[in-house]
């Protein structure tokens, strides 16, 4: 199981920030099919980025088969 806890993601530059995910919270079962769909610059590819473990969140937690990512 993957599962994620009030996940944040944030993007800064410039004196800027810009949200990237906002307080995602998403369980997802072995087996299991999903898609992920919605607007362009809705976050399914940061969200990806996240799950898969290759970009990092700022806020949260991730969790595998129970046992915390951090």
């Amino acid at each position: 199981m993957l599962k994620l806890i009030n996940v944040s993601k944030y993007y800064s530059s410039n004196n800027t920030v810009a949200l990237g995910l906002r307080k995602i919270n998403l369980e997802l079962h072995r087996n299991e099919f999903v898609a992920i769909v919605g607007e362009s610059g809705s976050g399914k590819t940061t969200l990806l980025n996240v799950l898969c473990g290759m970009d990092t969140y700022e806020e949260g937690e991730m969790m595998i088969n129970d046992e915390e990512t951090s």
